[in-house]
């Protein structure tokens, strides 16, 4: 209701901008379209932003929507086809196979060809929700999203996807606040948000839908297994649009002894792209899609197996997305081709943290195995310990750690993917991290110096 009020006073928009891509309600549409006409480009990408997540599909917005994919602002452009990923249809496609056959900044293109794909595998009366459909009157927002995913399983017919689409649109009226340092979500808290994610990709043919979502675990963590295979990586492109900052100091930075869960220990990637909730995340060279999950602290997350021309390998890890994630696990991927987008502020798509993309560099195979007598960190009893590998294989390591009451022989899943590690195993120089501006810059020897 606060909201509502305060989207009226044009004034105030900058304000609300940050905060208005969480809400679902269709009552604040016809205000956020008003946004569109703004001055402030700091206004009018977060309305797009906000308009696909209050599902406005009308052939009004769609229209307007697709011009702005000739304008001269590249950002325009680039969250203009993030719209038309989620809710363009075949009426759009002309305007993107136009724009696509001009463009010629590759974020923008990777944006553009992705929607395109969406619209060309989803069937278009889906997208057109029924305006006279009957507004659901389910009580859980859960019990909603899985009856609607049972309407879509058993039956596929227009009105059918209509219905399904308009409870949907009305389950949730604002993403509820995510915290996700807190560790205080509950199972059913996070059984309504993965719900809503599956009725996603079924309603918007998400293509990690049969991955993702094939089973009711939650936190559904998949990985390609097989042989790499796929073209070298001869070259290198950032992420994200405007990446490179030779001031930003997030990789390395080793953060305050506190009570917090991070406190003490050191990051390993760099947060970039804060507040452009939507912003098309792509592939930096050519590679293997190893790992694609959705886990309460990373959001969604993707990691890319590269393979050098030497034929060494690294791999790419991309955190805190949204849910429209555009490669499945074993998908072969090329240079600039869009993987997701980054997920919005605050919400359990990306963690619960203020939209950014963590982004990393570990040098090596995806699949990785301990050697023996290395040093690798463990948390153990909420306490982080450097400890001495005993035995490793694909699946667990041993490790010999000096507890409070002398040696002691613990076990830990065989995995490099981390956000942060202790900052004795950073100080130790042989975690395979790598600073990723250097490394994207060709500035690194980086299949011999760590860090």
């Amino acid at each position: 209701m606060r909201t509502e009020k305060i989207i009226t006073q044009p004034l105030l928009w900058a304000n609300i901008s940050k905060f208005l891509p969480r809400y679902y309600s269709p009552s604040l549409t016809k205000h956020t379209r008003q946004m569109l006409g703004a001055d402030n480009l700091r206004v009018v990408l977060p309305a797009i932003a906000s308009l696909i997540n209050q599902n406005d599909d009308s052939v009004e917005t769609r229209t307007r929507v697709a011009l702005a994919l000739r304008e001269v602002i590249l950002e325009l452009r680039e969250l203009s086809a993030e719209y038309l990923l989620w809710h363009g249809t075949l009426g759009e496609a002309g305007f993107l196979e136009e724009a696509i056959g001009s463009e010629r900044d590759p974020y923008a293109l990777a944006a553009m060809s992705c929607a395109l794909g969406a619209i060309k595998r989803r069937n278009t009366s889906m997208n057109n929700a029924c305006k006279q459909a009957r507004k659901p009157t389910l009580g859980e927002a859960s019990a909603a999203y899985q009856h609607a995913i049972k309407i879509l399983i058993n039956a596929a017919t227009p009105k059918d996807r209509e219905y399904a689409f308009e409870i949907y649109r009305y389950a949730e009226s604002v993403e509820p606040l995510t915290a996700c340092t807190k560790g205080d979500l509950t199972q059913e808290f996070i059984f309504t948000r993965v719900s809503r994610f599956q009725l996603q990709a079924k309603l918007f043919a998400i293509p990690t839908e049969k991955f993702l979502y094939a089973s009711d675990e939650i936190d559904r963590v998949v990985e390609f297994r097989d042989d790499f295979y796929g073209e070298t990586a001869p070259e290198l492109i950032p992420p994200v649009r405007d990446y490179f900052d030779a001031k930003r100091r997030s990789f390395g930075h080793i953060e305050k002894e506190t009570d917090n869960v991070f406190g003490g220990l050191a990051h390993v990637g760099e947060d970039v792209s804060w507040q452009q909730d939507h912003q098309t995340v792509v592939a930096i060279a050519n590679g293997l899609v190893r790992h694609v999950s959705c886990q309460a602290s990373w959001g969604f997350m993707v990691i890319i197996e590269h393979c050098h021309p030497s034929g060494e390998r690294f791999c790419s890890l991309h955190a805190h997305l949204g849910p429209y994630v555009c490669v499945a696990p074993g998908e072969s991927v090329r240079m600039g081709q869009k993987i997701g987008s980054i997920g919005r502020s605050f919400s359990y798509e990306n963690g619960g943290y203020f939209s950014h993309l963590h982004f990393a560099i570990h040098i090596g195979w995806f699949w990785q195995i301990y050697r023996t007598g290395s040093l690798v960190d463990a948390r153990i009893d909420g306490k982080w310990y450097l400890g001495r590998v005993v035995k490793s294989d694909i699946s667990e390591t041993f490790l010999e750690i000096q507890a409070r009451h002398g040696m002691r022989l613990v076990k830990k899943k065989t995995s490099w993917i981390s956000g942060y590690i202790s900052k004795d195993y950073w100080l130790q120089r042989n975690h395979g991290w790598v600073h990723p501006q250097k490394f994207l810059k060709g500035r690194l020897a980086p299949f011999s110096e760590p860090v």
